[in-house]
């Protein structure tokens, strides 16, 4: 892997309050900002942060985002510029001091080191958050952080592996936030539903790969590596610091970076997907139709419609760790001789990795007779003659009882 650092940006997305000469009309233009940095598109981000900057030359939360936006494309000294201006105005603003922080020990390794170009650093940046006061009517999955539609339940996250920025980047499902009381300063959201953010990325020290997976799940966190396994269950990959030797496929960080994603990694809980460049991306609307698909799939196993249940599976099919022959034959007899059975379903994380391929994982709770499970279940699903069908099904590790 050719090893680049680059300057990263760290999103913090929970609501706070404006500072006092932020006036609430520029919300709509302060809001477009901060969806364009969400989907990456940073000349939209520095045309809104910058009109802002020039309609309200007062609001120090405005020129910490032009900040951000001058840092990710390089421009170093304009960020530094923009975030002292911003101390100059409110000198309590401690994002933007911790910014300036950065950005000034960024700008000292340069002079110590003038080979280095502006484009290499590991030094985060942070933007004020807020959210779009509306959600875009029909977002695509290319809008979708790293292909990432939903993260549940909600408090869980998610890390994207992005090959071509050589980073690892945690991403998390931003709560709604509600509306500010009427006639309170700033530039305050409406309340809108929860979507995907991204917050802080580390740098890809090294990789040792034989073949990347697209979607794995933690398994194992310990101090000194983090265990993944795929939508099979199989041992895949794993992370370590780089001071340490692992066998095996393995994505090296920094200690510190890799202290820092242990902490924000839990096992079960903690999904990891490859974002690999140059792949098609599937329609706006997948998500919402394989939503759908798993509602099909669940009636017609809770209400012991065999054939409805089959036809959700894709013709290549394979069952985890039985023959297919032998799957169907259990399967027919529980549908024919069990009582009642009941299938309860969670929200699904949902990740789109390409145009035709969508995985799920989410909680399921199944009893049948004196049977009872609480388990995590991951399944791939093909897009076959327009249709979302189940490739791979896997239960991932039984879930202790509520």
């Amino acid at each position: 892997m050719r090893l680049r650092v680059t300057i990263l940006l760290a999103l913090i997305w929970t609501a706070s309050a404006a500072m006092a000469e932020c006036r609430p009309e520029g919300r709509d233009v302060f809001a477009a900002g901060l969806a364009a940095l969400a989907r990456r598109d940073l000349p939209a981000a520095r045309q809104a942060f910058a009109e802002l900057v020039r309609s309200q030359p007062a609001c120090a939360e405005a020129r910490n985002n032009l900040a951000v936006v001058e840092a990710e494309e390089g421009r170093v000294e304009e960020a530094a510029e923009q975030l002292r201006q911003a101390l100059q105005l409110e000198a309590e603003y401690a994002r933007a001091r911790a910014n300036l922080q950065r950005v000034e020990a960024l700008l000292i390794r340069q002079q110590t080191n003038p080979v280095a170009s502006p484009t290499t650093t590991a030094i985060p940046v942070s933007a004020v958050s807020g959210t779009p006061t509306q959600p875009p009517a029909q977002a695509t999955a290319a809008a979708l952080p790293f292909g990432i539609a939903a993260i549940e339940p909600q408090g869980t996250n998610a890390v994207a592996l992005d090959l071509a920025g050589e980073r690892i980047c945690v991403l998390a499902a931003a709560e709604a936030v509600a509306e500010g009381q009427s006639g309170s300063a700033g530039i305050l959201p409406a309340a809108i539903s929860s979507r995907v953010v991204t917050g802080q990325c580390y740098p890809i020290v090294a990789a040792q790969v034989r073949a990347w997976p697209r979607w794995l799940m933690t398994a194992v966190v310990e101090p000194q590596r983090i265990r993944l396994v795929d939508e099979t269950g199989e041992r895949r990959l794993k992370i370590a610091p780089d001071h340490v030797i692992v066998l095996g496929d393995v994505v090296y960080l920094r200690r510190d970076d890799f202290t820092a994603l242990r902490a924000q990694t839990a096992p079960w809980r903690t999904s990891w997907v490859v974002h690999q460049p140059g792949t098609d991306v599937a329609e706006g609307n997948a998500a919402e139709q394989v939503r759908q698909a798993i509602q099909v799939w669940q009636a017609a196993w809770q209400e012991k419609r065999y054939g409805d249940y089959m036809s959700s599976y894709s013709a290549a099919f394979v069952p985890h760790k039985v023959e297919l022959a032998a799957w169907r034959v259990r399967k027919r007899s529980l549908f024919e001789h069990s009582g009642l059975i009941f299938v309860r379903i969670g929200n699904p994380s949902i990740f789109i990795l390409d145009a035709a391929t969508v995985i799920t994982i989410f909680e399921q709770w199944y009893r049948a007779d004196a049977n009872a499970f609480h388990e995590l279940k991951a399944l791939r699903w093909q897009r076959q003659e327009g249709q979302w069908k189940i490739s791979v099904e896997t239960v991932l590790t039984a879930l202790p009882p509520q």
